[in-house]
């Protein structure tokens, strides 16, 4: 009987053993109200303002012409995403950006519980927004100057290219920043159901950007001109580029 035992306590003891052991439980992470708040603040600020920024490029690539083409670029992305992106990638990945935001502004929130930590990070989204809209105000100021400067017929300026391509972009973002910003007072003030309905408009805005630029991206790959020449061509409207990519 003790030879016995021993025997089944031996061969208990030389039984494999895995060599990893079991996983060990990650302790599940809980964000504070603080965190969540800025989050969704940032959230919903950035994928109002990039996801209208890129609905208006998307909107330039469609409507530009041989004679007066218009050109609408997203402003920080080349500062944010570097030089590494390929052609007209970064619009693309702008409106990726977007959509991300524009769900993280709706998942985080119910996340935010207290009225203080909404208010402390609008509060901040107010002093960014304000900081960008009086660069673009700069910006319009310094346009028309330089419009002015270059009135003479020998100075060179293309007069309407410039009023269209750089003061009309410069002012319709310089609108959305001023949008944004005004946004941010009514929220850093207390208006939480302003906050509700924010959310709403940063998901409806991505979601519009993102299949704007998707369709535009397609065009330009697929359409019968060349992506090299797409954007300088005439062609009538972009309805016709678009229904090439499905003959």
């Amino acid at each position: 009987m003790e030879k016995s035992m021993t025997t089944t306590s031996s061969s208990a003891s030389s039984a494999p053993r895995p060599v990893v052991g079991a996983a060990p439980k990650m302790p599940k992470v809980k964000y504070s109200s603080k965190v969540m708040a800025h989050i969704n603040a940032f959230s919903i600020a950035f994928a109002i303002f990039f996801g209208l920024a890129a609905i208006f490029a998307a909107i330039a690539g469609f409507t530009k012409n041989a004679k007066m083409p218009w050109s609408f670029g997203v402003p920080f992305i080349g500062t944010f995403l570097g030089n590494n992106l390929y052609g007209g990638s970064a619009l693309f990945v702008d409106a990726v950006f977007v959509l991300v935001f524009g769900v993280l502004s709706l998942m985080t929130l119910r996340k935010v519980t207290s009225i203080d930590d909404m208010k402390s990070a609008w509060r901040k989204i107010v002093v960014i927004f304000g900081v960008i809209t009086a660069i673009f105000a700069v910006e319009l100021v310094a346009t028309a100057i330089y419009s002015l400067l270059g009135a003479g017929e020998k100075s060179g300026v293309e007069q309407g290219q410039l009023w269209l391509s750089s003061f009309l972009p410069i002012f319709i973002l310089g609108l959305i920043s001023a949008g944004v910003m005004y946004l941010a007072i009514q929220i850093a003030n207390g208006k939480t159901q302003v906050l509700r309905a924010a959310s709403y408009v940063a998901i409806a805005v991505a979601a519009i950007a993102f299949v704007l630029v998707l369709i535009s991206t397609l065009v330009g790959f697929y359409s019968k001109k060349s992506y090299s020449n797409f954007y300088d061509d005439d062609y009538s409207s972009a309805v016709e580029e678009l229904r090439d990519l499905f003959k």
